[in-house]
């Protein structure tokens, strides 16, 4: 019934003769449909079928605007079309295949030089600035022109407020949130981290100008060695230098972040997670080793702490590991056979050693938790304490020996002044490593630069759970909390007990030595 419905508002529309209906000749109904590939994975599949219900109608033509390997993808997920299936479907309903020319440089230039010297920009917008913008748009010209949309309308609004703006320094800022987001939302928009940043950047220029350099000696220079990975990125110098952001030219700045927040949409917690996760991730993928101060220790003074559920405490001066035992010290206590020498071994450590057959810490293989900069993890009380001994076997310069810090020193150490966490009192899921900013494993040591204590010991909030050298009922407790854990959990007064030959994925230690 459909079909002969559909058959004759066909020819009627076409307005064909009855005798010419068998033939596709004379005219056509083309039926475009565009940004297929924007649909959900499972529309398009219904599309698609429900176009192959016309494909015998002659008369009628269907053109498709979609990339092409999203209609694939979106055939192979559906469970009724294996790989080869959604080939051979495809094959027989796109019968002419026409790929667009990729935009580039050569072919896009002629398009942008238009469309600024429409807004008549030609004298402040140079090659060298439209060059860098170009592949940031990916040469699209649809987001080129919702760039300069965008900026033209904050700009009307930036100098009907006063605050005059020039548009190319509008532009470099907007094209410089779009290519490095992360950066630009948790260090760019920061006035203070900024001001670090542009301290930090100075230093790499001035180290990089000669023909060689050594870019472990600039990562010693610098404040956050971690930027390097964008002071390497010659795109955002390139925009930074054109924005010629200094002490001096401050104010700019300031009108900047004030405009382009107040015109941002508001994002919801969730999605700035993301963004920062991202950040952090694109920091650890630039960094190959552990901070240089990695085995590093950091004074505590003594006084009377009040480290609430445990009661006021007289501590005596000792000094705390600036960051978790990582992997790569680890790795030297194992290279020096610290599993297999007895004397590095309590009793109760060797005979759980041999029970369990242990040769390395758990998880060692895993690439999730195994990177030189990461706390290492997988490690019982009992492999914390021959670490220890092998340490202190090789008659280091430490005052006195190292040793696992009591619960109350950690205390100390992380919640000085009553901090609940040890940046602070108030929870910030971007400050440190856990559950909410769902990393999925550890992260490698110091990256969190904001989450120091005022002291400079790092991530004791998140990240590992931390063995300490207090007993509880036979087991031993742990501080901390880690990537795994809420904000409860993370408090500073957040604390477990664990049987000393537990070894979790989330479970590390820190050394500490008295004064």
């Amino acid at each position: 019934m459909f079909k002969n419905s559909f058959d004759e508002v066909l020819w009627e529309y076409l307005e064909v003769k009855d005798n010419e209906k068998d033939k596709d000749t004379q005219a056509a109904l083309v039926i475009f449909i565009d940004d297929l590939d924007r649909c959900p994975l499972p529309k398009i599949v219904n599309i698609l079928e429900t176009i192959k219900l016309f494909m015998d109608k002659k008369g009628c033509i269907f053109v498709l605007g979609a990339a092409k390997e999203i209609i694939e993808k979106a055939m192979q997920n559906d469970s009724r079309y294996d790989a080869k299936d959604a080939d051979e479907f495809l094959e027989k309903i796109i019968q002419i295949n026409f790929p667009l020319p990729k935009k580039i440089k050569e072919n896009s230039g002629d398009f942008i030089k238009e469309l600024v010297a429409r807004l008549g920009l030609e004298i402040v917008l140079d090659d060298k600035i439209l060059n860098v913008i170009l592949p940031i748009m990916e040469f699209n010209p649809r987001r080129i022109i919702a760039l300069f949309n965008d900026v033209s309308l904050q700009l009307a609004i930036v100098n009907h407020n006063e605050n005059g703006i020039a548009y190319k320094k509008l532009l470099l800022w907007k094209t410089l949130e779009k290519y490095e987001k992360g950066l630009f939302n948790t260090v760019i928009k920061e006035r203070k981290y900024f001001i670090q940043f542009l301290e930090d950047l100075k230093i790499y220029e001035e180290s990089t100008a000669g023909a060689e350099y050594d870019e472990v000696e600039i990562k010693k220079q610098l404040k956050n060695p971690d930027w390097i990975v964008y002071f390497n990125d010659t795109d955002i110098r390139l925009l930074l230098s054109e924005l010629d952001f200094n002490m001096e030219h401050i104010g700019d700045y300031d009108i900047l972040v004030h405009h382009t927040a107040t015109l941002e949409p508001e994002v919801s917690e969730e999605e700035e997670l993301e963004v920062f996760l991202k950040y952090i991730k694109k920091i650890e993928r630039s960094i190959k080793d552990a901070p240089g101060d990695y085995k590093e220790f950091i004074s505590v003074a003594d006084g009377k702490y009040d480290l609430e559920e445990l009661g006021e405490a007289k501590i005596r001066p000792f000094a705390l590991g600036k960051y978790s035992v990582t992997n790569k010290w680890f790795r030297e206590f194992m290279n020096e056979g610290g599993y297999t020498k007895d004397k590095l071994w309590s009793p109760d450590g060797i005979k759980w050693l041999r029970k369990m057959r242990i040769t390395e810490p758990a998880y060692w293989q895993d690439k999730q938790f195994y990177h030189p900069g990461k706390p290492v993890i997988g490690v019982s009380w009992w492999e914390a304490e021959a670490f220890i001994n092998w340490i202190n076997s090789k008659k280091s310069n430490f005052i006195t020996s190292v040793r696992l810090p009591t619960e109350e020193e950690w205390l100390a150490a992380a919640g000085k002044e009553k901090r609940t966490y040890s940046w602070g009192n108030e929870w910030n899921p971007a400050h440190c490593n856990n559950s909410e900013l769902d990393m999925g494993s550890t992260s490698i040591v110091g990256i969190f630069g904001n989450d120091n204590t005022p002291d400079g010991i790092s991530d004791m909030t998140g990240n590992v759970w931390e063995w300490t050298s207090t007993k509880d009922y036979g087991a031993c407790v742990i501080c901390g909390g880690s990537w795994g854990s809420d904000a409860e959990l993370c408090r500073v007064s957040g604390r477990g007990s664990y049987h000393p030959g537990d070894r979790g994925n989330g479970i590390g230690f820190r050394l500490a030595h008295g004064l």
